[in-house]
């Protein structure tokens, strides 16, 4: 068997240094100093080993110039212009031979030529990827396609080997990805947030059929992978690029709101299946990463908050993922956010938010993961954030409505988390009237949820108002169950599609 080549290990340069870039802009208190520098460090490291570079190679090495007691030595002005001149004579030089095999090649070329030519222009794309030119990272692709004929269905297995077509498939993708989803700003060198669905003039950089090229490329994988299903073995190079591909439109999945089909299918890859999870712990880190923190995100929008906390056999192993580094993001968000809902410490979840750390390292991470409304313009990066703070809001809302005949406002908010003796009245006003917002937007009197101004109680299937009058003594049983176990999940959970509608679309 031929030795392996499977190497990912490039698509992390693109996203640390995003990910840097937006930490290192709101780390005003200079609380993330030393991952910040670890940051700095591994993906300059990365850009060594890959001998080219990110254009933020050199906010990088600022940063590290002047953080203190940071050996930089090996990375320096000299390093970055030796590696820049070495990738540029690596791609005039890959143009170049690409150009005399067009003048001279009449068919596809065989198949040793092709192997050996793959490599080749696998370099280049990668080198142009990191430097964020995904159009000419897509451009070698496209150019070597035309001149080597892939099999689609190979007749035995080392002829499947060197096919490569999975791999092929899977740098075409990211170029992809990366072009119209994840950084889609870089190549068109903007300078606002990637992410951010926004037009410059006509030219519209992120719409709902930005992921149509990547659709395509999943269909032709999945087609390929059953016509030669029988020729995939476990730990082989196509049969890890195929699993990658799977995990990156399972992200997609949460980059388009759809919740639903990520959750089914993070189920499916991770619970009910064994081999995909082997994958993702052997061959990933970020990826791993960034899907654990979004399967947090979905399980708190689809599922009843008391199963956040995981505790169940079939979950054992996922939820020793989420605690295998505790300076990681996954850990936090399930210490800090999952775990408190699943208790419903309501009054923790809001101190979480109010601290804003966990919210700065969410949005610096997953930032480019976040679904944006393709029929709004959005300019507000943590706007994703702030509507999981409302989700959980109007859940809670909606558990204790469903557990109780009525409660008085100012209960209500405190059994939501909300502190009485910290907010001023304007801001209970505003919180509200935001709830006595929903109930009419969703149409929730029809059932029997609102809102009787004269006693400003929240009551649930009143029938009118004048049997509305409300008994203090006669609820104090209810909201003192309510403190300690709040079991109206099920209402709120039927509600959250109508809230994704209402609220996200």
């Amino acid at each position: 068997m031929a030795e392996s080549t499977f190497d990912i290990k490039f698509i992390a340069i693109n996203q640390i240094a995003y990910t840097f870039n937006k930490l290192a802009s709101i780390n005003s208190n200079d609380d993330n100093r030393e991952s910040l520098i670890g940051m700095a460090i591994e993906c300059l490291a990365l850009m060594e080993q890959y001998q080219t570079l990110h254009p933020s190679y050199t906010t990088l090495l600022a940063y590290l110039a002047a953080a203190e007691n940071v050996d930089i030595t090996i990375y320096n002005s000299q390093w970055a212009m030796s590696i820049k001149q070495k990738a540029n004579v690596y791609i005039t030089n890959l143009l170049e031979e690409m150009k005399l095999i067009f003048a001279k090649t009449n068919s596809a070329l065989k198949p040793e030529q092709a192997q050996e030519l793959f490599v080749k222009v696998r370099k280049g794309v990668i080198i142009r990827i990191i430097q964020t030119e995904y159009q000419e990272a897509l451009s070698l692709l496209d150019k070597f396609a035309s001149i080597v004929e892939f099999s689609t269905q190979p007749k035995v297995r080392q002829q499947f080997l060197d096919n490569r077509f999975i791999e092929y498939l899977f740098l075409k993708y990211i170029g992809n990805l990366f072009s119209l989803i994840w950084f889609p700003l870089d190549d068109n060198k903007y300078t606002i947030a990637s992410g951010v669905y926004v037009k410059e003039g006509d030219k519209l950089l992120y719409s709902s059929s930005s992921f149509k090229p990547m659709d395509r490329i999943y269909n032709q994988v999945l087609m390929y992978q059953k016509k030669n299903e029988s020729l995939f073995e476990e730990n082989d190079d196509e049969t890890r690029y195929f699993w990658i591909i799977r995990f990156l439109r399972l992200s997609l999945f949460f980059k388009q709101f759809e919740f639903i089909e990520f959750y089914k299918e993070f189920l499916d890859l991770f619970i009910l299946q064994k081999e995909p999870l082997q994958y993702l712990v052997s061959d990933t880190s970020l990826i791993k990463c960034n899907l654990l923190v979004m399967f947090g995100m979905v399980l708190i929008f689809v599922k009843p908050f008391n199963t956040l906390s995981l505790l169940d056999n079939e979950n054992d192993n996922l939820l020793e993922l989420y605690y295998e580094d505790p300076n990681k993001i996954e850990f936090k968000l399930y210490n800090q956010l999952m775990k408190p809902l699943s208790n419903g410490d309501f009054h923790q979840v809001k101190h979480v938010f109010e601290d804003t750390n966990l919210v700065h390292l969410l949005v610096s991470y997953l930032e480019y993961n976040f679904p944006i409304s393709t029929s709004k313009f959005s300019s507000n990066s943590s706007s994703f954030v702030d509507y999981i703070k409302l989700i959980i809001d109007l859940k809670t809302f909606l558990s204790i409505l469903s557990s109780t005949r009525a409660i008085p406002r100012l209960k209500m908010l405190s059994l939501m988390g909300y502190d009485l003796k910290k907010k001023n009245e304007s801001e209970l006003n505003e919180v509200s009237n935001h709830l006595i917002g929903v109930i009419s937007a969703l149409g929730l009197g029809q059932v029997g949820i609102g809102y009787l101004a004269s006693e400003q109680v929240f009551y649930n299937n009143a029938t009118s108002a004048s049997n509305s009058q409300v008994e203090l003594v006669s609820l104090q049983e209810d909201i003192d169950r309510i403190s300690h176990n709040l079991q109206g999940d099920s209402l709120a959970t039927l509600m959250t599609n109508s809230l994704l509608e209402k609220f996200y679309s």
